[in-house]
């Protein structure tokens, strides 16, 4: 930490990146490293208008590739997670930026996006801030504390595109309106919902687990699944077709969680705090804006295997603010 006229000291200072009381060194540098390839990342969107030239995500990855291999120059230790992994880093803080509208995406090139601010709690959340503005980082995130309390969630949700209410209502809401018919496909490529823990082999399965209640199947290769609504009467399985937008790109996922809402079977997002920084870990994967959402304001766990979804580490600070917007959508999160 005290190489290079105490580089990463003044680098965690400045984005108020805090190490956590059992933390390993060697961890704590790499959540800092990671912050500052965000921070230094988004700044290359800025390159064209001084260069008089586009930026295309080719540029924006290689500047990542660049940076990450310069830091583990600097620092061996490490080595094997920022440069021989570079790729999958590259490709990870890309996605985070472009899924949370830091970054708008047209025909061969990309921008950064207009600046916006919104609070909850005590804590301001940023979005496409200019690049000479100060503000401190939760992983690839961008906030401010201040001292007054604004109880409002509605904007954040708004603002990252987040559910406003319950999975569970969003459920009960769309089987309430189900139109069901005897199914009468072949079982080939059929595939039911796991509604019952363990959960960590597999969200789907052969046979429905399911048989009292309404649970969902999907028909069809990988990648080219259609989804239903499916539930038994009398002996026969019943069907109620579920809209393309509504499950394609992993979105299934926020019926699923809406249906383990109801059935109770839902895990719990468990936490523990290690001083300044909170390790969270969840037991389902959230539905996609607000995983994306967790991910752009935390740091992964492990750094050599992307995506790190189920293992989190995050800013003491901004967390709770965190927590409250996703207890609004009905998931508990506990402390361990």
């Amino acid at each position: 930490m005290t190489r290079y006229n105490n580089l990463l000291y003044e680098i965690a200072e400045a984005l108020h990146v805090e190490k956590g009381i059992n933390e390993l060194e060697t961890v704590y540098k790499k959540r800092i490293v990671y912050s500052a390839l965000g921070k230094l990342a988004l700044a290359s969107l800025w390159d064209s208008r001084d260069e008089n030239e586009d930026i295309s995500v080719t540029h924006f990855k290689r500047r990542i590739k660049r940076l990450a291999r310069a830091y583990s120059s600097m620092y061996p230790e490490l080595h094997t997670d920022f440069s021989q992994n570079s790729d999958d880093l590259s490709e990870e803080i890309y996605k985070i930026y472009l899924n949370t509208g830091h970054i708008y995406h047209s025909p061969k090139r990309i921008s950064p996006a207009a600046w916006k601010k919104e609070q909850c709690d005590r804590i301001i959340f940023h979005r496409g801030q200019p690049i000479n503005k100060s503000s401190y980082m939760s992983g690839l995130g961008f906030y401010q504390s201040c001292n007054e309390t604004d109880e409002s969630l509605s904007k954040v949700i708004a603002m990252f595109h987040l559910s406003d209410g319950t999975f569970y209502d969003r459920w009960t809401q769309i089987t309430n309106h189900a139109q069901w018919s005897e199914f009468h496909g072949s079982d080939q490529w059929i595939e039911y919902l796991r509604t019952q823990p363990p959960f960590q082999y597999g969200y789907w399965i052969d046979k429905s687990d399911c048989k009292k209640d309404i649970s969902m199947l999907r028909i069809g290769k990988e990648g080219r699944q259609l989804y239903y609504l499916c539930r038994y009467a009398n002996g026969k399985l019943l069907t109620s077709p579920l809209p393309e937008w509504m499950t394609q790109e992993y979105q299934y996922r926020a019926l699923a969680v809406g249906c383990l809402s109801t059935l109770k079977t839902l895990p719990a997002i468990t936490y523990r705090i290690d001083g300044n920084i909170v390790l969270l870990q969840f037991g389902y994967l959230l539905p996609p804006a607000e995983l994306d959402f967790v991910k752009l304001y935390s740091w992964p766990k492990y750094f050599n295997n992307f995506p790190c979804d189920f293992s989190r580490v995050m800013n003491k600070e901004i967390f709770f603010a965190v927590k409250k917007i996703l207890e609004q959508t009905g998931f508990k999160c506990i402390e361990v």
